[in-house]
């Protein structure tokens, strides 16, 4: 499926640019083909015309957690001070148990966890930082501003359909704000 960009808002920036760290949920996976590389987490859905059941779904803790999977970031080639590439190459598209064939990615979320309990997906992902009995070491997070070293705020966007220039556009819920397009 390639892959997509993630641009970031250059006013917010101020001039600084986007650090991309080594960095994985589980330390036993750090310089492994295996590591996450970011809590960058695309939802699967079904493109048979029910894209909102299908975001729907990935909201879902209940429901939604299978059909997230963990995918590897990189600097953007066009634009590696303020954007990263999600790589989608090594998403497994698969049945999801009631014939419907999960075959787009229909949203995507970074450093969004899927419950209270510490899932591994956040800039400190362990249930001792989620519950406060344990400090989050500054500089810790994946996606950072290299000159600041201000994380990455996390989020949470649906892809939709944009009708006024072809292809896919993020949606995201306020107060984030996501313009860009597939």
């Amino acid at each position: 499926m390639g892959s997509i960009e993630v641009m970031f808002n250059t006013t917010l920036l101020a001039g600084d640019s986007i650090l991309v760290q080594a960095w994985d949920a589980n330390a036993s996976n750090f310089g492994t083909d295996q590591a996450d590389s970011a809590g960058m987490m695309v939802c699967l859905g079904s493109s048979d015309g029910h894209l909102a059941t299908s975001q729907a779904n990935c909201a879902d803790t209940d429901q939604g957690t299978s059909l997230w999977q963990v995918v590897p970031v990189s600097p953007s080639t066009s634009n590696p001070d303020a954007a990263v590439s999600v790589d989608l190459s090594g998403i497994s598209y698969e049945n999801d148990g009631d014939d419907a064939v999960l075959d787009t990615v229909v949203a995507l979320r970074y450093g969004w966890p899927m419950s209270d309990s510490g899932d591994g997906y956040g800039c400190c992902p362990f249930e001792a930082n989620t519950n406060g009995l344990a400090a989050c070491i500054p500089g810790s997070c994946p996606l950072m501003a290299a000159g600041s070293l201000v994380p990455a705020n996390p989020w949470y966007a649906h892809l939709v359909t944009d009708s006024k220039r072809g292809g896919l556009k993020c949606e995201c819920k306020a107060p984030q704000v996501c313009d860009a397009r597939r």
